[in-house]
């Protein structure tokens, strides 16, 4: 093998290494904004849902399965009592709970997005939507929607449709 090969071998892994190392953080970047973007549209289409149950008349109902990434949950709460729920899932990092029950009170936010990466606002409020207890869901799972008058009631079915 000539000498100028080699070099150009040698070349070449040092160049894709450095692509590697500081591509890395990019790609991990773009995987993150996909993953937020599935679970930011997931929202919109039960935002869309909850409005139409709502608009129906009172006992209606429906069910949605929630398609977000696997890493992805999505946590429904009463802003006025935001405590943890071990049944349901709803355990946000002890350290962090002060500030995030402060901040769902005040916001009035009903809805706790965790994206398990990126750095989007992980507080939102769904219009008429009430829980009777706090509770996540995770990818693949299905929650029962239920018009109670002004309000719509979510739930997570246990068995899954």
């Amino acid at each position: 093998m000539e000498v100028g090969a080699v070099f150009g071998m040698i070349f070449a892994i040092i160049v894709m290494g450095f692509i590697i190392y500081f591509g890395s953080g990019q790609i991990i970047n773009i995987i993150c904004m996909g993953n937020i973007g599935q679970t930011s549209k997931a929202i919109r289409n039960l935002e869309v849902l909850v409005d139409d149950i709502q608009a129906s008349g009172e006992g209606s109902s429906d069910t949605y399965r929630m398609s977000i990434p696997t890493n992805a949950r999505v946590c429904f709460i009463d802003p006025a009592d935001p405590r943890p729920s071990i049944t349901g899932g709803w355990l946000p990092d002890p350290d962090e709970y002060p500030v995030i029950e402060k901040k769902i009170q005040t916001g009035g936010y009903n809805t706790w997005i965790d994206y398990k990466c990126g750095d989007a606002d992980p507080a939102h409020r769904m219009n008429y939507i009430v829980v009777d207890s706090n509770f996540c869901v995770g990818a693949g799972d299905t929650v029962l929607l239920t018009n109670i008058g002004i309000e719509v009631r979510i739930e997570k079915l246990t068995g899954q449709v």
